[in-house]
């Protein structure tokens, strides 16, 4: 009896190898990171990732087919060659998925034998350590969660290799210090009542003449970035527009820069302000 008891026991504690790939725990920090992007949310995220087991598209050279174990046993002579994707921005990115699910929504054209083996974030680390790596990223469950992380920002949660820039924190997000490797786009989601509140208080600011709202993304951070062209240039003024909004912003930092050519290239790009002293009656 004892003996069968111990067999028994042995057997529940051996892993399941036939188990898929799910990551409950990073889907989940993914859905409350795209809800609201908070510090914490942010390290929820990085904890998820660190333990994850994440589904990496690659082409064989030869028609390899898993064991009934679920092990691809290759020979030392088969090529391999990783999927990649590019954005709307001519970037390329390894895209990495949660599970087979998220998996199918993106289409792949089979070149050759299409497989899905299981790599960690680390794995994507010492990859981009190599020169001849095009990726600039990795991009989580691209069709749906689309969080494209920089290699910059892998290297560094990982400890792999040297980066020659370290993504920039969150305490140093301040007025009037635009980060080196920030971007600029439209807010994904328009903060109509921001936008109102700080609309209304410029009217009564004189020396503003035009105000611009965009999203600025540094790294996997977000904030709502005001762009502010004014007579005189004062950091007080900054910090009064930036405040105005903060509180409409849902917990997303606020940050407001003086206009200059740099921003008019990387940001403005000739769009319309949100506010403008000259059309005001």
């Amino acid at each position: 009896m004892a003996n069968k008891k111990k067999k028994k026991k042995t057997n529940q504690n051996k892993p399941n190898q036939n188990r898929p790939i799910t990551n409950p725990e990073l889907k989940k920090a993914l859905e409350e990171l795209k809800a609201a992007r908070t510090p914490a949310n942010e390290v929820k995220l990085f904890e998820a990732l660190s333990s994850a087991k994440l589904l990496a598209p690659v082409i064989f050279s030869a028609d390899l087919r898993p064991d009934q174990n679920g092990r691809i046993n290759m020979p030392s002579n088969t090529g391999i060659k990783y999927v990649l994707i590019n954005t709307d921005q001519n970037k390329t990115f390894f895209p990495a998925f949660t599970d087979f699910d998220e998996a199918r929504k993106l289409p792949i054209d089979q070149e050759g034998n299409l497989q899905y083996i299981v790599r960690t974030i680390r794995d994507y680390a010492r990859m981009f350590m190599d020169a001849n790596n095009a990726a600039e990223g990795l991009a989580v469950n691209p069709k749906s969660d689309g969080m494209f992380l920089p290699k910059e920002l892998i290297c560094r949660l990982t400890g792999e290799g040297e980066t020659p820039k370290e993504p920039v924190q969150e305490s140093e997000l301040k007025n009037g210090t635009v980060p080196e490797n920030a971007s600029f786009s439209e807010p994904a989601t328009y903060p109509t009542a921001l936008a109102n509140e700080v609309y209304e208080q410029c009217r009564s600011i004189p020396e503003i003449s035009r105000v611009w709202l965009k999203q600025m993304n540094v790294g996997i951070r977000s904030a709502f970035a005001l762009i502010v062209e004014a007579d005189k240039k004062d950091n007080a003024l900054l910090d009064r527009v930036a405040e105005l909004a903060v509180p409409f912003a849902r917990e997303r930092q606020v940050v407001s820069f003086y206009y200059s050519e740099d921003l008019e290239n990387k940001a403005v790009r000739g769009d319309f302000p949100l506010y403008d002293r000259e059309l005001e009656i």
